[in-house]
């Protein structure tokens, strides 16, 4: 890119090209001497950084950031998640086979049915108890910050669980011919119930 240059002595303006920056040159009409000055090379201008949202925290750490607020420590966190796990099986169990049942058609012979856990009284009770007290603890400890909320909580999963141990044994009582429904729902309730057990002891008992 020419550099326009004025002649200090007949003020002539010429133009010189860029790669004379900082030598001496003569004017072409009087032949003085002329230093072309060295022109600043113009500053790229910078491309304006659009600024990102900060991500969040992750679901973990806004599971250890509950935990913190409640005063949970790291074995009990783990605990709750097992209790969670533990409703969530006994919820699955009642919608699969709790009774096989032997049916004899005559001289045709015989057939066998099965009967789910929502067709009986205890498999009613365990549905509706799973999914309302997992459901109340798991919206306190992942979602609403409230520590007395969370403390009825989990009285309210102690109960639960120990009560649908309690259905499940009368249930093996009085029925028979038991289908694996029943029998991973009573594994589930004594599971969720031992865990209940641990943390409420932990939490409400030892502390006094």
């Amino acid at each position: 890119m020419p550099i326009t240059i004025t002649c200090p002595k007949c003020s002539q303006m010429c133009a010189v090209q860029d790669e004379h920056a900082g030598m001496t040159v003569q004017c072409p009409k009087c032949q003085a001497a002329i230093v072309v000055p060295v022109q600043a090379a113009p500053a790229a201008s910078a491309a304006p950084i659009e600024a990102q949202p900060a991500a969040g925290p992750g679901f973990m750490a806004k599971v250890s950031q509950a935990a913190q607020e409640y005063g949970v420590d790291g074995m009990t966190k783990n605990m709750l998640f097992g209790v969670l796990g533990g409703f969530g099986l006994m919820f699955i169990s009642t919608l699969l086979p709790w009774i096989s049942v032997s049916v004899d058609i005559g001289p045709l012979g015989g057939a066998s049915a099965t009967m789910m856990g929502l067709r009986v009284f205890e498999g009613i009770l365990i549905f509706l108890m799973s999914l309302g007290a997992g459901g109340f603890l798991a919206t306190l400890f992942f979602f609403v910050k409230n520590r007395q909320l969370f403390d009825i909580s989990l009285w309210v999963a102690l109960g639960c669980s120990a009560f649908s141990v309690l259905l499940c044994l009368i249930f093996l009582i009085r029925a028979g011919n038991y289908g694996f429904g029943f029998f991973l729902c009573l594994l589930a309730a004594l599971g969720t119930a031992g865990a209940m057990g641990f943390i409420g002891y932990n939490r409400f008992l030892k502390k006094k």
